[in-house]
């Protein structure tokens, strides 16, 4: 997922309360700067130019390892390359266009996408929404000068080369040989990808590392040319209407069906004695298996290039979990059993709701075309030609799409036989019992109270923490206080949530 689609999946109304609990801590700034930074965030185009194919960033987000706390304050971040090389120790900086195009992540982050779109806001202000007089750390002043200039010389190079396979869509005659031009370069990059691949039988993910990536940057290379060739035919045209009625169909079939699965779970599939979860997800992507899976148009020949091998190598790259990129096209959110859902809701209350196709358009990037002025692209077909490595001539013959809905049944337990969250189905004394039982095995210089403490903190990150810790029942060096210690620990877990 990318900082963009991050926050068009929440409102500003499910922002607005997180940013208001942190705004005491940054006095110099208003609400209604935050507000403003989400509006111009969201109105602004994601910058793929530059990233895709060639470096796309990805902004992680964690917690600090020395306080493993998830107050705003103790949340770190850095940036990393598609390469998995360490670019820098924080994210965003740089245009936000860039920014809202690169990808994010979180680690073990208990935070709803909600509290953190409203994060990114917090800490995109720092870098877009200040005066260039503040204090507050730049990206290119945090870069060392070889990286600028290295930086910097790979993006003269990509301009370069747009320049030169630039093309007016509405070119005359004259422009023949630049179509030429653009055929040639396109069997050109073709004949190389298939030089490392093999023509036949090819296994990707066999391939060294090296290899794989040079056959990303190419395939890259490919969409651009393929893109730029683009025109719009009454025939493409037409095969767009088809194609974005069929996807924006099957994501209505997939949320759909997961719901209807999930209201069966709740109604005669869960088991409480064995299920410990039940995870319902409805995923959407395309699958190439044979020549099947494409249909010919009649300008095949016009763009010069071999679909059939190139669509392999391209749904290789995908299916095998090559690259970064996800296979899917579309996918619900992996839907947790809740006892609290009940059949009677709605789709949007179980969660179960397609958000994104909203009736405004997502034609970005190379979908931003004459041609389609008229047709309100669905998500399905901006991620297939914005996040994917696909040109909008492989979406036109793409013939093979798969709808899955998945129902998974999970029974987990540890050595002792106790079950996922165990301290959920059991008392105090049941609870205390299994600790201590644990801690007869313990190191002979390691006291009970430290051992007490260090188990219960690997076992509950988020519970066993302030104010337990440096508290009036800290156990760590008084074990009197073990009873105290795990009597407040067992109310903190079972306490309801706030949610």
């Amino acid at each position: 997922m990318t900082l963009c689609e991050l926050l068009h999946q929440v409102a500003w109304d499910d922002i607005r309360p997180h940013i208001e609990r942190h705004l005491p801590e940054r006095p110099e700034t208003k609400l209604a700067d935050y507000k403003r930074l989400f509006e111009l965030a969201r109105e602004t185009a994601p910058d793929r130019t530059t990233y895709i194919p060639r470096t796309p960033l990805t902004f992680r987000f964690y917690r600090n390892p020395d306080t493993l706390s998830c107050e705003w304050n103790d949340l770190a971040h850095d940036t990393i390359n598609y390469f998995g090389s360490y670019v820098a120790d924080h994210a965003f900086g740089g245009p936000l266009s860039r920014s809202l195009a690169s990808r994010i992540e979180k680690f073990s982050l208990p935070i709803n996408n909600s509290e953190w779109a409203a994060f990114c806001l917090w800490e995109l202000l720092r870098y877009y929404g200040e005066d260039d007089n503040s204090d507050a750390p730049k990206v290119r002043k945090l870069f060392p000068l070889f990286r600028c200039l290295v930086f910097r010389w790979n993006d003269w190079r990509f301009r370069r080369m747009t320049r030169r396979f630039r093309m007016d869509q509405n070119m005359a005659s004259k422009g023949d040989k630049r179509l030429q031009r653009l055929r040639r370069k396109v069997q050109q990059v073709e004949a190389s990808i298939l030089k490392i691949t093999g023509r036949e039988f090819f296994t990707l993910h066999q391939l060294p590392e090296k290899k794989i990536n040079r056959v990303y940057e190419l395939i890259g290379d490919r969409k651009w040319l393929l893109d730029q060739m683009f025109v719009g035919t009454p025939e493409e045209v037409a095969r767009m209407k088809a194609v974005n009625e069929r996807l924006l169909k099957l994501t209505s079939l997939m949320y759909r069906r997961s719901a209807a699965l999930y209201r069966k779970v709740l109604t005669s599939s869960y088991d409480a004695d064995s299920d410990d979860d039940v995870m319902v997800e409805g995923i959407l992507k395309y699958s190439y298996n044979e020549e099947s899976s494409l249909l010919p148009m009649s300008n095949d020949a016009f763009y010069g290039s071999d679909f059939c091998r190139m669509m392999q190598v391209i749904d290789g790259l995908y299916g095998y979990d090559i690259v970064a990129e996800l296979e899917e096209i579309e996918s619900t959110l992996c839907k947790n059993f809740d006892p609290h859902d009940q059949p009677e809701m709605s789709d949007a209350e179980l969660g179960f709701k397609d958000e994104l196709d909203d009736g405004t358009t997502w034609a970005e990037g190379a979908l931003w075309h004459p041609a389609f002025k008229n047709i309100c692209l669905c998500h399905a077909v901006h991620d297939i030609c914005t996040h994917k490595n696909y040109s909008i001539p492989d979406l036109l013959r793409m013939n093979d799409f798969w709808c899955e809905v998945k129902v998974t049944h999970q029974h987990i337990v540890d050595q002792s036989g106790n079950r996922w969250e165990w301290w959920r189905r059991c008392t105090f004394e049941e609870f205390r019992s299994k600790l201590l039982s644990e801690a007869e095995h313990r190191p002979e210089h390691i006291r009970l109270g430290q051992y007490i403490m260090t188990r219960t903190l690997q076992l509950f990150p988020d519970e066993a923490t302030s104010p337990l810790w440096n508290g009036s029942d800290d156990c760590f060096y008084l074990d009197e206080r073990v009873d105290s210690y795990l009597h407040r620990l067992y109310d903190r877990l079972n306490a309801p949530d706030e949610e």
